[in-house]
Protein backbone atom coordinates (compact mmCIF):
# COMPACT_ATOMS: atom_id res chain seq x y z
CA UNK A 1 0.00 0.00 0.00
CA UNK A 2 2.81 2.41 0.94
CA UNK A 3 4.58 1.67 -2.35
CA UNK A 4 1.40 2.46 -4.25
CA UNK A 5 0.95 5.75 -2.39
CA UNK A 6 4.59 6.67 -3.03
CA UNK A 7 4.20 5.85 -6.74
CA UNK A 8 1.11 8.06 -7.02
CA UNK A 9 2.91 10.86 -5.15
CA UNK A 10 5.92 10.60 -7.49
CA UNK A 11 3.66 10.60 -10.54
CA UNK A 12 1.94 13.78 -9.32
CA UNK A 13 5.32 15.49 -8.89
CA UNK A 14 6.37 14.55 -12.42
CA UNK A 15 3.09 15.79 -13.84
CA UNK A 16 3.48 19.08 -11.99
CA UNK A 17 7.02 19.52 -13.24
CA UNK A 18 5.87 19.14 -16.84
CA UNK A 19 3.40 21.96 -16.27
CA UNK A 20 6.16 24.31 -15.13
CA UNK A 21 8.73 23.69 -17.84
CA UNK A 22 9.94 27.12 -18.96
CA UNK A 23 8.24 28.33 -22.14
CA UNK A 24 11.58 28.44 -23.96
CA UNK A 25 11.66 24.66 -23.74
CA UNK A 26 7.94 23.95 -23.87
CA UNK A 27 7.57 25.37 -27.36
CA UNK A 28 9.87 26.09 -30.26
CA UNK A 29 9.85 29.87 -30.23
CA UNK A 30 12.89 30.71 -32.35
CA UNK A 31 12.44 33.59 -34.81
CA UNK A 32 14.53 34.35 -37.88
CA UNK A 33 14.61 37.86 -39.36
CA UNK A 34 16.08 38.71 -42.76
CA UNK A 35 16.77 42.45 -43.15
CA UNK A 36 14.16 43.16 -40.49
CA UNK A 37 11.47 40.94 -42.00
CA UNK A 38 10.40 37.86 -40.06
CA UNK A 39 10.66 34.66 -42.09
CA UNK A 40 7.72 32.28 -42.05
CA UNK A 41 8.36 28.56 -41.61
CA UNK A 42 4.95 26.97 -42.22
CA UNK A 43 6.04 23.31 -42.38
CA UNK A 44 8.87 22.91 -39.87
CA UNK A 45 9.96 25.38 -37.16
CA UNK A 46 13.61 26.33 -36.64
CA UNK A 47 15.26 24.32 -33.90
CA UNK A 48 18.46 24.39 -31.86
CA UNK A 49 20.90 21.49 -31.88
CA UNK A 50 24.07 21.79 -29.80
CA UNK A 51 23.63 25.58 -29.53
CA UNK A 52 23.30 25.99 -33.31
CA UNK A 53 20.08 26.99 -35.05
CA UNK A 54 18.85 24.78 -37.88
CA UNK A 55 16.21 25.98 -40.33
CA UNK A 56 14.34 24.35 -43.21
CA UNK A 57 16.64 24.23 -46.24
CA UNK A 58 14.30 25.47 -48.98
CA UNK A 59 12.86 28.36 -46.96
CA UNK A 60 16.22 29.88 -46.03
CA UNK A 61 17.86 29.39 -49.42
CA UNK A 62 14.95 30.89 -51.32
CA UNK A 63 14.78 33.80 -48.89
CA UNK A 64 18.46 34.45 -49.64
CA UNK A 65 17.70 34.49 -53.36
CA UNK A 66 19.29 31.14 -54.16
CA UNK A 67 18.08 28.34 -56.44
CA UNK A 68 17.67 25.06 -54.60
CA UNK A 69 18.31 21.54 -55.82
CA UNK A 70 18.57 18.11 -54.21
CA UNK A 71 20.65 15.05 -55.10
CA UNK A 72 18.72 12.13 -53.67
CA UNK A 73 21.45 9.54 -54.21
CA UNK A 74 23.96 11.36 -52.01
CA UNK A 75 21.40 13.15 -49.84
CA UNK A 76 22.98 16.50 -50.71
CA UNK A 77 21.36 19.94 -50.86
CA UNK A 78 22.61 22.38 -53.48
CA UNK A 79 22.07 26.15 -53.45
CA UNK A 80 23.17 28.49 -56.23
CA UNK A 81 23.21 32.27 -56.33
CA UNK A 82 25.20 34.09 -58.99
CA UNK A 83 28.70 32.57 -58.87
CA UNK A 84 28.27 31.03 -55.42
CA UNK A 85 27.40 27.34 -55.14
CA UNK A 86 26.93 25.46 -51.86
CA UNK A 87 26.91 21.66 -51.49
CA UNK A 88 25.72 20.53 -48.07
CA UNK A 89 25.31 16.75 -47.51
CA UNK A 90 23.02 15.41 -44.82
CA UNK A 91 24.82 14.30 -41.63
CA UNK A 92 28.20 15.54 -42.82
CA UNK A 93 30.47 17.76 -40.73
CA UNK A 94 31.52 19.51 -43.93
CA UNK A 95 29.92 21.62 -46.61
CA UNK A 96 31.47 22.82 -49.83
CA UNK A 97 31.44 26.49 -50.85
CA UNK A 98 32.55 26.59 -54.49
CA UNK A 99 35.99 24.94 -54.26
CA UNK A 100 36.41 25.42 -50.48
CA UNK A 101 35.50 22.88 -47.82
CA UNK A 102 34.05 24.37 -44.63
CA UNK A 103 33.69 22.48 -41.36
CA UNK A 104 30.31 22.74 -39.65
CA UNK A 105 29.66 22.87 -35.93
CA UNK A 106 26.43 20.96 -36.52
CA UNK A 107 25.69 19.02 -39.74
CA UNK A 108 22.60 19.40 -41.89
CA UNK A 109 20.10 16.74 -40.90
CA UNK A 110 16.60 15.41 -41.33
CA UNK A 111 14.10 16.45 -38.67
CA UNK A 112 10.52 15.24 -39.12
CA UNK A 113 11.59 14.24 -42.65
CA UNK A 114 12.51 17.85 -43.46
CA UNK A 115 16.04 18.88 -44.45
CA UNK A 116 17.37 21.30 -41.85
CA UNK A 117 20.56 23.31 -42.41
CA UNK A 118 22.67 25.45 -40.03
CA UNK A 119 21.44 28.99 -40.63
CA UNK A 120 24.67 30.81 -39.77
CA UNK A 121 26.90 28.69 -41.98
CA UNK A 122 24.71 28.85 -45.08
CA UNK A 123 23.89 32.55 -44.66
CA UNK A 124 27.52 33.55 -44.20
CA UNK A 125 28.37 31.51 -47.29
CA UNK A 126 26.24 34.01 -49.21
CA UNK A 127 28.14 36.93 -47.59
CA UNK A 128 25.43 37.78 -45.05
CA UNK A 129 25.97 39.18 -41.57
CA UNK A 130 24.38 36.84 -39.00
CA UNK A 131 23.63 37.51 -35.35
CA UNK A 132 21.81 35.97 -32.42
CA UNK A 133 19.75 37.88 -29.83
CA UNK A 134 19.42 35.57 -26.88
CA UNK A 135 16.91 37.82 -25.11
CA UNK A 136 14.51 37.38 -28.05
CA UNK A 137 15.66 33.90 -29.16
CA UNK A 138 16.07 35.49 -32.56
CA UNK A 139 18.46 34.95 -35.46
CA UNK A 140 19.17 38.11 -37.45
CA UNK A 141 20.43 38.01 -41.04
CA UNK A 142 21.51 41.04 -43.05
CA UNK A 143 22.42 40.88 -46.73
CA UNK A 144 24.99 42.98 -48.54
CA UNK A 145 26.53 44.38 -45.35
CA UNK A 146 30.19 45.32 -45.60
CA UNK A 147 32.36 45.25 -42.50
CA UNK A 148 33.08 48.67 -41.02
CA UNK A 149 36.70 49.74 -41.41
CA UNK A 150 36.32 52.66 -38.99
CA UNK A 151 33.83 54.34 -36.67
CA UNK A 152 33.50 57.62 -34.82
CA UNK A 153 35.82 56.43 -32.02
CA UNK A 154 38.62 55.25 -34.30
CA UNK A 155 41.99 56.83 -33.65
CA UNK A 156 41.12 58.89 -30.57
CA UNK A 157 42.92 58.87 -27.24
CA UNK A 158 42.19 60.01 -23.69
CA UNK A 159 43.81 62.88 -21.78
CA UNK A 160 45.25 61.53 -18.52
CA UNK A 161 46.07 64.90 -16.95
CA UNK A 162 42.97 65.15 -14.71
CA UNK A 163 43.15 61.80 -12.93
CA UNK A 164 42.57 61.63 -9.17
CA UNK A 165 45.74 60.01 -7.81
CA UNK A 166 44.64 58.78 -4.37
CA UNK A 167 42.43 55.78 -3.60
CA UNK A 168 40.35 56.06 -0.43
CA UNK A 169 38.48 52.76 -0.57
CA UNK A 170 35.73 50.74 -2.19
CA UNK A 171 32.31 51.06 -0.58
CA UNK A 172 29.98 48.43 -2.03
CA UNK A 173 30.48 48.97 -5.77
CA UNK A 174 31.62 52.59 -5.45
CA UNK A 175 35.30 53.53 -5.64
CA UNK A 176 36.26 56.76 -3.88
CA UNK A 177 39.31 58.75 -4.95
CA UNK A 178 40.70 62.17 -4.04
CA UNK A 179 43.03 64.76 -5.53
CA UNK A 180 43.85 66.46 -2.20
CA UNK A 181 40.95 68.85 -2.81
CA UNK A 182 37.80 66.75 -3.43
CA UNK A 183 36.56 63.21 -2.94
CA UNK A 184 35.08 61.64 -6.07
CA UNK A 185 32.84 58.53 -6.09
CA UNK A 186 32.99 56.47 -9.29
CA UNK A 187 31.59 53.27 -10.79
CA UNK A 188 33.81 50.78 -12.60
CA UNK A 189 31.46 48.68 -14.76
CA UNK A 190 33.32 46.11 -16.81
CA UNK A 191 31.97 45.27 -20.28
CA UNK A 192 32.73 41.83 -21.72
CA UNK A 193 33.07 41.53 -25.49
CA UNK A 194 30.12 39.13 -25.66
CA UNK A 195 27.95 41.66 -23.82
CA UNK A 196 28.96 44.39 -26.23
CA UNK A 197 28.20 42.20 -29.24
CA UNK A 198 24.81 41.28 -27.79
CA UNK A 199 23.99 44.95 -27.21
CA UNK A 200 25.03 45.81 -30.79
CA UNK A 201 22.86 43.00 -32.17
CA UNK A 202 19.86 44.44 -30.32
CA UNK A 203 20.47 47.93 -31.73
CA UNK A 204 20.94 46.42 -35.21
CA UNK A 205 17.63 44.59 -34.89
CA UNK A 206 15.87 47.80 -33.86
CA UNK A 207 17.33 49.54 -36.90
CA UNK A 208 16.24 46.75 -39.23
CA UNK A 209 12.69 46.87 -37.88
CA UNK A 210 12.53 50.63 -38.55
CA UNK A 211 13.86 51.05 -42.11
CA UNK A 212 12.40 54.55 -42.51
CA UNK A 213 13.96 55.93 -39.32
CA UNK A 214 17.49 57.26 -38.91
CA UNK A 215 19.02 55.43 -35.95
CA UNK A 216 21.73 56.92 -33.73
CA UNK A 217 23.66 55.14 -30.97
CA UNK A 218 25.51 57.09 -28.30
CA UNK A 219 27.50 55.29 -25.61
CA UNK A 220 28.39 57.26 -22.48
CA UNK A 221 31.54 56.61 -20.42
CA UNK A 222 31.48 56.95 -16.64
CA UNK A 223 33.96 59.32 -14.91
CA UNK A 224 36.33 56.44 -14.13
CA UNK A 225 37.36 56.53 -17.80
CA UNK A 226 38.79 60.03 -17.41
CA UNK A 227 39.39 60.65 -13.69
CA UNK A 228 40.28 57.36 -11.96
CA UNK A 229 43.98 56.62 -11.32
CA UNK A 230 45.80 54.65 -14.00
CA UNK A 231 45.50 51.35 -12.13
CA UNK A 232 41.73 51.84 -11.63
CA UNK A 233 40.66 53.41 -14.91
CA UNK A 234 38.14 51.70 -17.14
CA UNK A 235 38.62 50.87 -20.81
CA UNK A 236 35.30 51.94 -22.29
CA UNK A 237 37.01 53.43 -25.32
CA UNK A 238 38.09 49.99 -26.56
CA UNK A 239 34.76 48.39 -25.62
CA UNK A 240 32.72 51.09 -27.33
CA UNK A 241 34.92 50.94 -30.43
CA UNK A 242 34.12 47.24 -30.77
CA UNK A 243 30.40 47.86 -30.31
CA UNK A 244 30.33 50.64 -32.89
CA UNK A 245 32.29 48.47 -35.32
CA UNK A 246 29.59 45.79 -34.97
CA UNK A 247 26.70 48.14 -35.84
CA UNK A 248 25.01 48.14 -39.22
CA UNK A 249 26.22 50.87 -41.60
CA UNK A 250 22.82 52.61 -41.51
CA UNK A 251 23.27 53.32 -37.77
CA UNK A 252 25.17 56.52 -36.99
CA UNK A 253 27.45 56.05 -33.99
CA UNK A 254 28.07 59.18 -31.95
CA UNK A 255 31.43 60.02 -30.41
CA UNK A 256 30.83 61.53 -26.96
CA UNK A 257 34.44 60.86 -25.91
CA UNK A 258 36.10 63.70 -27.79
CA UNK A 259 33.97 66.62 -26.51
CA UNK A 260 34.11 65.25 -22.95
CA UNK A 261 37.85 64.69 -23.23
CA UNK A 262 38.35 68.29 -24.37
CA UNK A 263 36.65 69.70 -21.24
CA UNK A 264 37.96 67.50 -18.42
CA UNK A 265 38.91 70.55 -16.35
CA UNK A 266 35.20 71.46 -16.11
CA UNK A 267 32.49 69.91 -13.96
CA UNK A 268 31.36 67.00 -16.21
CA UNK A 269 30.31 64.46 -13.54
CA UNK A 270 29.05 64.81 -9.98
CA UNK A 271 31.41 63.86 -7.16
CA UNK A 272 28.54 62.52 -5.03
CA UNK A 273 26.16 61.14 -7.65
CA UNK A 274 26.46 58.41 -10.30
CA UNK A 275 25.28 60.75 -13.09
CA UNK A 276 26.94 63.30 -15.28
CA UNK A 277 26.22 66.98 -14.79
CA UNK A 278 24.08 69.06 -17.10
CA UNK A 279 27.32 70.56 -18.43
CA UNK A 280 28.72 67.10 -19.16
CA UNK A 281 25.55 66.11 -21.01
CA UNK A 282 25.79 69.32 -23.07
CA UNK A 283 29.25 68.47 -24.37
CA UNK A 284 28.11 64.97 -25.29
CA UNK A 285 25.06 66.49 -27.00
CA UNK A 286 27.30 68.66 -29.19
CA UNK A 287 28.50 65.41 -30.80
CA UNK A 288 24.90 64.37 -31.46
CA UNK A 289 24.17 67.84 -32.83
CA UNK A 290 27.06 67.42 -35.26
CA UNK A 291 25.70 64.00 -36.27
CA UNK A 292 22.26 65.43 -37.11
CA UNK A 293 23.83 68.44 -38.83
CA UNK A 294 22.30 71.01 -36.45
CA UNK A 295 24.82 72.88 -34.28
CA UNK A 296 23.73 74.02 -30.83
CA UNK A 297 24.28 77.44 -29.26
CA UNK A 298 27.27 77.90 -26.94
CA UNK A 299 26.69 76.92 -23.32
CA UNK A 300 27.33 80.47 -22.16
CA UNK A 301 24.22 81.73 -23.99
CA UNK A 302 21.73 79.74 -21.86
CA UNK A 303 20.07 81.13 -18.74
CA UNK A 304 20.80 79.14 -15.59
CA UNK A 305 19.20 78.12 -12.29
CA UNK A 306 22.03 76.78 -10.15
CA UNK A 307 22.53 75.84 -6.52
CA UNK A 308 25.39 74.72 -4.28
CA UNK A 309 25.82 72.06 -1.60
CA UNK A 310 24.29 69.11 -3.50
CA UNK A 311 24.99 65.64 -2.08
CA UNK A 312 23.69 63.03 -4.50
CA UNK A 313 22.84 59.37 -4.86
CA UNK A 314 26.08 57.92 -3.47
CA UNK A 315 25.19 59.26 -0.05
CA UNK A 316 21.39 59.33 -0.26
CA UNK A 317 20.39 56.02 -1.85
CA UNK A 318 22.50 53.57 0.14
CA UNK A 319 24.97 52.86 -2.67
CA UNK A 320 27.96 53.17 -0.39
CA UNK A 321 26.46 51.16 2.45
CA UNK A 322 29.08 52.50 4.81
CA UNK A 323 29.00 55.63 6.93
CA UNK A 324 32.70 56.29 6.31
CA UNK A 325 32.10 56.48 2.58
CA UNK A 326 29.05 58.68 3.04
CA UNK A 327 31.10 61.06 5.19
CA UNK A 328 33.65 61.37 2.37
CA UNK A 329 30.87 62.30 -0.04
CA UNK A 330 29.47 64.85 2.37
CA UNK A 331 32.90 66.49 2.51
CA UNK A 332 32.74 67.22 -1.24
CA UNK A 333 29.25 68.55 -2.01
CA UNK A 334 28.57 69.38 -5.64
CA UNK A 335 27.77 72.60 -7.44
CA UNK A 336 24.61 71.82 -9.41
CA UNK A 337 24.16 73.62 -12.73
CA UNK A 338 20.93 73.76 -14.74
CA UNK A 339 20.77 75.39 -18.16
CA UNK A 340 17.25 76.44 -19.06
CA UNK A 341 15.68 75.86 -22.50
CA UNK A 342 15.46 78.75 -24.94
CA UNK A 343 12.18 77.53 -26.41
CA UNK A 344 8.76 76.92 -24.89
CA UNK A 345 8.25 73.30 -23.80
CA UNK A 346 5.16 71.39 -22.66
CA UNK A 347 5.56 67.91 -21.21
CA UNK A 348 3.33 64.99 -20.24
CA UNK A 349 4.24 61.59 -18.82
CA UNK A 350 2.32 58.42 -19.73
CA UNK A 351 2.16 54.84 -18.54
CA UNK A 352 1.42 53.39 -21.99
CA UNK A 353 2.64 53.69 -25.56
CA UNK A 354 -0.78 54.73 -26.91
CA UNK A 355 -0.70 57.69 -24.52
CA UNK A 356 -4.16 56.86 -23.21
CA UNK A 357 -2.99 56.64 -19.57
CA UNK A 358 -1.52 60.00 -18.59
CA UNK A 359 0.60 60.01 -15.46
CA UNK A 360 1.12 63.74 -14.88
CA UNK A 361 2.21 66.95 -16.61
CA UNK A 362 5.98 67.34 -16.35
CA UNK A 363 8.56 70.05 -16.84
CA UNK A 364 11.64 69.60 -19.00
CA UNK A 365 13.66 71.04 -16.11
CA UNK A 366 11.78 71.36 -12.85
CA UNK A 367 13.72 73.94 -10.83
CA UNK A 368 11.66 73.08 -7.73
CA UNK A 369 13.47 69.70 -7.57
CA UNK A 370 16.94 69.98 -6.02
CA UNK A 371 18.46 66.72 -7.30
CA UNK A 372 18.97 64.81 -10.56
CA UNK A 373 15.22 64.29 -11.01
CA UNK A 374 15.09 67.96 -11.93
CA UNK A 375 15.68 66.71 -15.50
CA UNK A 376 12.47 65.33 -17.07
CA UNK A 377 11.21 64.89 -13.48
CA UNK A 378 12.98 61.57 -13.24
CA UNK A 379 12.64 58.15 -14.82
CA UNK A 380 9.09 57.91 -16.15
CA UNK A 381 7.90 55.25 -18.63
CA UNK A 382 7.06 57.57 -21.55
CA UNK A 383 7.67 61.31 -21.50
CA UNK A 384 6.40 63.46 -24.38
CA UNK A 385 7.54 67.03 -25.01
CA UNK A 386 6.11 69.53 -27.46
CA UNK A 387 8.53 72.35 -28.13
CA UNK A 388 8.65 75.77 -29.71
CA UNK A 389 11.05 74.47 -32.35
CA UNK A 390 8.59 74.52 -35.23
CA UNK A 391 10.29 72.28 -37.78
CA UNK A 392 7.97 69.24 -37.75
CA UNK A 393 10.80 66.87 -36.75
CA UNK A 394 10.19 64.09 -34.21
CA UNK A 395 12.78 62.33 -32.07
CA UNK A 396 12.34 59.14 -30.07
CA UNK A 397 14.89 58.39 -27.34
CA UNK A 398 15.52 55.01 -25.68
CA UNK A 399 17.35 55.72 -22.44
CA UNK A 400 18.12 55.14 -18.81
CA UNK A 401 18.78 58.00 -16.41
CA UNK A 402 21.89 59.34 -18.17
CA UNK A 403 19.52 60.21 -20.99
CA UNK A 404 17.48 62.56 -18.79
CA UNK A 405 19.93 65.46 -18.68
CA UNK A 406 20.97 64.74 -22.26
CA UNK A 407 17.46 64.92 -23.71
CA UNK A 408 16.86 68.44 -22.38
CA UNK A 409 19.12 69.79 -25.14
CA UNK A 410 17.14 68.13 -27.93
CA UNK A 411 14.29 70.63 -27.61
CA UNK A 412 16.50 72.98 -29.62
CA UNK A 413 16.33 70.69 -32.65
CA UNK A 414 13.01 68.80 -32.56
CA UNK A 415 9.38 69.86 -32.41
CA UNK A 416 8.30 66.70 -30.59
CA UNK A 417 10.36 64.37 -28.42
CA UNK A 418 9.28 60.95 -27.12
CA UNK A 419 11.45 59.67 -24.27
CA UNK A 420 11.15 55.92 -23.65
CA UNK A 421 12.68 54.53 -20.47
CA UNK A 422 13.27 50.86 -21.29
CA UNK A 423 12.86 49.98 -17.60
CA UNK A 424 9.27 51.24 -17.59
CA UNK A 425 7.69 48.68 -19.93
CA UNK A 426 7.22 44.98 -20.66
CA UNK A 427 7.91 43.85 -17.10
CA UNK A 428 5.51 42.45 -14.54
CA UNK A 429 2.72 44.95 -13.70
CA UNK A 430 3.88 47.27 -16.50
CA UNK A 431 2.37 48.19 -19.84
CA UNK A 432 3.71 46.58 -23.01
CA UNK A 433 5.65 48.62 -25.55
CA UNK A 434 6.49 47.82 -29.18
CA UNK A 435 8.75 50.15 -31.15
CA UNK A 436 7.26 49.08 -34.46
CA UNK A 437 3.74 49.77 -33.25
CA UNK A 438 4.85 53.06 -31.76
CA UNK A 439 6.38 54.08 -35.08
CA UNK A 440 3.13 53.32 -36.90
CA UNK A 441 1.40 55.53 -34.36
CA UNK A 442 3.90 58.43 -34.29
CA UNK A 443 6.10 58.21 -37.43
CA UNK A 444 9.12 59.71 -35.70
CA UNK A 445 12.05 60.75 -37.91
CA UNK A 446 15.04 59.87 -35.70
CA UNK A 447 15.66 57.36 -32.94
CA UNK A 448 18.51 57.75 -30.46
CA UNK A 449 19.60 54.84 -28.27
CA UNK A 450 21.70 56.39 -25.50
CA UNK A 451 23.32 54.03 -23.01
CA UNK A 452 25.86 54.18 -20.24
CA UNK A 453 27.83 51.00 -19.41
CA UNK A 454 25.22 49.32 -17.19
CA UNK A 455 22.84 49.20 -20.18
CA UNK A 456 25.47 47.23 -22.08
CA UNK A 457 26.88 45.02 -19.32
CA UNK A 458 23.63 44.36 -17.46
CA UNK A 459 21.76 41.27 -18.63
CA UNK A 460 18.43 42.61 -17.38
CA UNK A 461 19.06 45.98 -19.04
CA UNK A 462 19.84 44.46 -22.44
CA UNK A 463 16.81 42.22 -22.13
CA UNK A 464 14.55 45.20 -21.41
CA UNK A 465 15.91 47.08 -24.44
CA UNK A 466 15.47 43.99 -26.61
CA UNK A 467 11.87 43.54 -25.51
CA UNK A 468 11.05 46.92 -27.03
CA UNK A 469 11.84 45.27 -30.37
CA UNK A 470 9.61 42.23 -29.91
Amino acid sequence: MMKKIFFIFLLCILLCLTLFIPSAFAANDISVFLNGEKLDFPIQDPTIVNDRTLVPMRTIFEALGAEVDWIDESKTAIAKRDSTVIFIPINSQWMQLNEEKIQLDVPAQLINEKTMVPVRAVSEAFWCKVGWIDELRTVTIYTDVADKTSNSLSGISIDNSCRYPNFDGKYNAVYVFNNNENYFGMERIEIEDTQGEDYAEIVNHIAALLPNVQIYNLLVPTPAEFYAPENFKTNYLASFQKIYAHLLPKIIDVNAFTPLNEHLDEKLYFFTDHHWTHRGSYYAYTAFADAIGQPIDPLSTFDTANFDGYVGSWAKDGFLGDQDGIMLMEESPDYFERFLPKVAVEGMAYLDQKMEKPLKPIALINTEIAHYDTFLEGDLPLSVFKTGTKNGKKLAVIKESYGNAFTTWAVNHYEKIYVIDYRGFNQENQESFSLTEFYEQIHFDDLLVISYPISVAGDDARRAIAWLAK
